[in-house]
């Protein structure tokens, strides 16, 4: 908060204007009395000397502020606004991971169970909780998907297609 109050009220800029004009007036006399070319080492270090007084405040207050924003986002990680790590790829496997449990030997599947499955698994409810009852109900709410008559359709079709 110091470092903030500093820059806010304006208390390093008269230092950091007599830096820079040091290092000006430095410069230009190192030009007039030496004449160096523009890559002299000596006009090199003073034009590295300037500081940028934003530039170096704002990093100043990154630098504070970082490990504080690493501790605020730590303490939230089990927060329900908190994102989580979680990549598309681990969903999809996942998905893979429920298709597979709901598939027999022979590889037919119960899509009714894996859509189930999944929906529970999306609104954070334990699939394997679920009562006979609510999963009729979810069954039938299902079966009157237009969405579920289409994937059933083409997975007719597809069966049909490898029979011929």
């Amino acid at each position: 908060m110091a470092d903030t109050e500093i820059y806010v009220d304006g208390v390093a800029s008269q230092f950091i204007q007599a830096v820079n004009s040091y290092a000006d007036v430095m410069r230009k006399k190192l030009i007039n009395e030496f004449a160096p070319d523009n890559n002299d080492p000596g006009l090199l270090v003073l034009d590295a000397c300037r500081v940028e007084e934003d530039r170096y405040f704002l990093d100043k207050l990154q630098l504070d502020m970082e490990p504080i924003a690493k501790d605020i986002r730590e303490s939230h990680v089990g927060d329900k606004e908190t994102a989580t790590d979680t990549t598309v790829a681990d969903r999809v496997n996942e998905l893979f991971d429920t298709i597979k449990k709901h598939t027999d030997v022979e590889g037919n599947s119960d899509f009714l169970q894996i859509l189930t499955t999944q929906f529970g698994l999306e609104i954070g409810l334990n699939p394997n909780a679920m009562s006979p009852d609510e999963i009729e109900t979810l069954h039938g709410l299902f079966l009157r998907s237009k969405k579920y008559k289409q994937v059933m359709n083409q997975m007719k079709n597809k069966k049909l297609k490898k029979r011929k």
